[in-house]
């Protein structure tokens, strides 16, 4: 099940649209490897996934103790392209691997997607002082971005004039930002007042309103005009978006998020972008929490959590099933994707 809030009380997909969302047509391939911004003094371990030039490959890649597995490829060369490009941000102390269910899902539907374990958001890396560190990832997107359309590797299966961001929770923020969306680290200082229970704001509470942000270097812009189309998932820090950034952006936007978000609560973020965008969609699924954007657990995925105090990651809402979510996540997301880079449907 799920609801919808439409932008201007329009059907933000028609069922047809969803209906004929392209389905699997490849065997994803993934390719790892590490780049290193040296501008920047940036070293990242990259997964470069994409659809593969031949079938028959497949194996289990990107599990670990609390995600299960995903199929795909282990290979540097993809099926004749050109593709769209994705590039894909994960959350706050998240990994490739938490988002390799999706990322895999989009490479078999014939969309090069490229994320990275983002130094400072990264798991077991995340610290407060690296949390209020905004504009990072979003900068190591235009990087990633400019790093495959150099490669001999990868530039002639990209399609240049088809890139796209996509990002979960302060990866749903990254990639709006790419897309040029900006922050007012006032407007979050503001609402952490009002609301200091908000699970956002005690994420931070000292360094919110600390040296790290007295310069408000947060409020930067890291836009990048190649960006065509973005998808934000369960984004954060929606209550400190510079509005007229919001309605300038010009590109199509699909925001989607869960009803029972209980980290970012959709009345206070996700849903508060319906109707600001220009050429904006909004999808909220029923029986979804914050952390159902994550992978599939493992059986054995709440004993190991329990050690660290994070079950949450794999507890999800009375009556949810999580693949379930995801199908239906990925059939918006491709019905999205492939009217914003007109693509035919198979």
């Amino acid at each position: 099940m799920f609801t919808q809030h439409a932008f201007r009380a329009a059907i933000i997909l028609a069922a047809s649209a969803l209906a004929n969302a392209r389905a699997d047509a490849y065997e994803p391939a993934v390719y790892i490897t590490e780049l290193t911004d040296a501008s920047r003094a940036r070293t990242m371990e990259v997964w470069i996934w994409g659809p593969a030039e031949h079938k028959g490959s497949a194996t289990t890649v990107a599990g670990n103790s609390v995600f299960e597995p995903v199929t795909g490829s282990v290979s540097r060369g993809f099926a004749p392209g050109p593709h769209p490009l994705l590039v894909f941000f994960h959350g706050t102390s998240g990994n490739t691997r938490s988002i390799a269910w999706l990322s895999s899902a989009l490479a078999a539907r014939g969309y090069i997607v490229v994320s990275a374990n983002h130094p400072g958001s990264t798991s077991l890396q995340v610290t407060q002082e690296s949390m209020m560190q905004t504009w990072l990832q979003a900068e190591d997107g235009r990087f990633l971005i400019d790093m495959l359309l150099e490669s001999k590797e990868f530039a002639a299966s990209i399609d240049a004039e088809r890139i796209g961001s996509i990002g979960f929770s302060l990866g749903g923020y990254s990639a709006l930002a790419i897309a040029g969306v900006r922050l007012e680290i006032r407007k979050l200082q503001d609402f952490c007042r009002a609301s200091p229970g908000e699970e956002t704001c005690k994420l931070f509470p000292d360094t919110l309103y600390g040296p790290q942000v007295a310069g408000e270097p947060q409020n930067r812009d890291v836009s990048d005009p190649r960006i065509r189309a973005t998808v934000s998932l369960a984004p954060g820090f929606v209550p400190a978006l510079d509005p007229e950034s919001v309605a300038d952006v010009d590109i199509p936007v699909l925001v989607m998020a869960g009803s029972e978000d209980e980290m970012l609560p959709v009345e206070h973020h996700a849903r508060a972008l319906a109707g600001r965008f220009v050429r904006g969609e909004y999808v909220e699924l029923s029986y979804a929490s914050h952390f159902s954007f994550l992978g599939r657990c493992t059986s054995g995925a709440l004993e190991v959590l329990r050690e660290e105090s994070a079950e949450f990651l794999c507890h999800d809402p009375a009556g949810s099933n999580r693949q379930a979510i995801h199908d239906r996540a990925i059939r918006y997301i491709t019905a999205f994707l492939d009217a914003s880079f007109d693509r035919g449907q198979r």
